[in-house]
């Protein structure tokens, strides 16, 4: 795979894993219990929402793979 032509498609992949891992590292630094849950929590949404436009954007090629 291309990395370029990866980085191009999935740069909101790529800038939400920055964004949680920057986030997760400040929370284990503060280490409390309600910002690590909330942190998760955001994050596992944000991983969700992301599958899901990645597949709106690309329905007519997981269409035709099924």
């Amino acid at each position: 795979m291309n990395l370029k032509k990866f980085m191009k498609s999935n740069w909101f992949l790529i800038l939400g894993l920055i964004f949680f891992i920057a986030i997760f590292s400040y929370v284990s630094f503060t280490s409390q219990f309600f910002y690590y849950l909330l942190v998760s929590g955001a994050g596992m949404l944000t991983f969700i929402l992301m599958m899901l436009i990645d597949y709106l954007k690309n329905k007519k090629k997981y269409r035709k793979t099924s």
